[in-house]
């Protein structure tokens, strides 16, 4: 067997070729990872070095980032509120535009927006001034309202005559018919969001077509300074709840931001007698009653409640039992913020608390 191994490797001893010849490739891939090593320890020095010795200048740089970003750590907790209207993003004030229209073409404007998702949860109040601040263009036949390609920033609605959208899918191409609007249709409602370009153009298929048409700048003047005046309504109502007495105003935004509108159906209670309650309520709209149910005798009649009035302040401390209904007189609209929601903005309300020994101790029951 020695002998066939021998003549088929051509070495004259095969055990004693092979030992020296796995010992010499050894030896290679030593030298090689000690060179190899070597170098990368060389590389790891130098960088240690540039990494003592840093530069005044470079110092200077890394302060300011620092500072910078410590900064933006801020800025983060501040609450929404003061990120859209406040120095973060300034209110620019336009002017309130106003375009004369008779009481039927408001009604008739109004069924036809109010269920458009960006405009139906709006207040009546906001909902009349995009309505007013509609403007009515005239068209006449195959004249482009908006172009393929270009900016969008306006919403239409169509009062008259009829417009084709066409689409040119590739370039060199004709335009492409896609469909027909009519009156009481409507597009570019995406353009109050935020700027894109038109995907399609529209273009009047009528002589003396028109549009009722309102541009990006004037519905956010008219959301914003609506949001604004809510805002501090609320902020104003929060002030005069002692329980939230040494809350401060930044603290109290972050409630405003929290607060969900729920809607009550007249007759309906807001709050149910004996049941547990751990929400704290503000009417927005509307008038309720505090009735008193007693076995065997008569409802009783208690305060009555009305926009701006509060309860289930203690809710956001610990859970309460409602001594009595509140009734929705009419159709009402409250605010309302759960205990956890509280919880999570500002944390737990008896620590709040101790800032006012006294409130701490009306509340607490402790000195």
């Amino acid at each position: 067997m020695m002998q066939w191994l021998q003549n088929y490797t051509g070495l004259k001893s095969y055990g004693e070729n092979v030992e020296t010849s796995e010992l010499q490739n050894l030896k290679k891939q030593l030298k090689y990872y000690k060179k190899k090593y070597e170098k990368e320890d060389k590389e790891m020095e130098i960088l240690s070095d540039k990494e003592e010795e840093i530069a005044p200048e470079d110092q200077i740089k890394i302060d300011e980032e620092i500072k910078k970003r410590q900064q933006k750590k801020k800025e983060m907790r501040i609450p929404i509120s003061n990120q859209v209207f406040g120095k973060l993003n300034k209110f620019k004030n336009i002017k309130e535009k106003k375009f004369p229209k008779t009481e039927e073409q408001k009604k008739k404007i109004k069924e036809k927006i109010r269920n458009i998702f960006i405009f139906n949860s709006l207040s009546e109040d906001e909902l009349n001034k995009v309505i007013d601040s509609l403007e009515e263009s005239n068209y006449s036949n195959d004249q482009c309202v908006i172009e393929q390609n270009k900016n969008s920033e306006k919403f239409f609605l169509i009062e008259q005559g009829d417009f084709d959208c066409e689409k040119i899918f590739r370039i060199g191409d004709p335009q492409t018919y896609i469909k027909s609007f009519r009156p009481g249709d409507y597009f570019g409602e995406l353009s109050l969001l935020y700027n894109f370009k038109n995907p399609y153009s529209i273009i009047s298929k009528s002589e003396n077509s028109s549009l009722y048409s309102i541009d990006r700048n004037t519905f956010n003047n008219i959301i914003q300074t609506s949001e604004i005046k809510k805002r501090e309504k609320n902020l104003k109502i929060l002030k005069q709840i002692e329980i939230l007495k040494n809350l401060t105003d930044n603290e109290l935004l972050q409630i405003c931001d929290a607060l969900i509108l729920e809607k009550i159906q007249s007759g309906n209670k807001i709050i149910k007698q004996n049941d547990s309650n751990d929400k704290l309520f503000i009417i927005d709209q509307g008038e309720a009653q505090g009735i008193k149910s007693i076995d065997g005798k008569p409802d009783q009649k208690l305060e009555k409640y009305k926009i701006g009035s509060f309860f289930g302040d203690i809710s956001l401390l610990r859970n309460e039992i409602n001594p009595f209904n509140i009734v929705a007189e009419n159709d009402c609209k409250v605010l309302t913020i759960d205990r956890k929601t509280f919880k999570r903005l500002l944390g737990p309300l008896e620590n709040i608390l101790q800032r006012d020994r006294n409130i701490y101790a009306k509340y607490m029951g402790k000195p």
